[in-house]
């Protein structure tokens, strides 16, 4: 099962990185960075999805609260944008539901043909 984490560099997203590595062994782990992969770029996004055969999509990147974004304009605009492109992949996938937590903009898409 493919599973690919955004934000996997922030604290969040490096313990689950961790925890899945350690206890999850049979899971591949998709982890690019924000210079990797331009998460605001829907058809690199849909790109890196389909091209890696993605089953599961853990949401959890997103920007603002530190020194690299003081200077930053639409911030919020950037978050949202991110977050509609991993619903747009949904959608495109056929992936079978999508849990949001607004708490720390996180999101877990599942396949259709794969559950955890």
């Amino acid at each position: 099962m493919n599973i690919f984490i955004t934000g996997s560099n922030g604290f969040v997203g490096s313990h689950l990185k961790e925890y899945l590595s350690q206890n999850y062994s049979k899971y591949t782990l998709f982890v690019p960075s924000s210079k990797e992969l331009d998460l605001a770029d829907e058809s690199a996004v849909d790109d890196y999805i389909l091209s890696n055969k993605i089953d599961i999509i853990i949401h959890l990147a997103n920007r603002g609260g530190g020194r690299d974004t003081l200077d930053m304009k639409n911030v919020t605009e950037y978050n949202l944008r991110i977050s509609q492109n991993m619903k747009k992949m949904s959608k495109k996938s056929s992936l079978l539901e999508v849990v949001q937590n607004m708490g720390n903009i996180s999101l877990l898409l599942r396949l259709k043909r794969k559950t955890i």
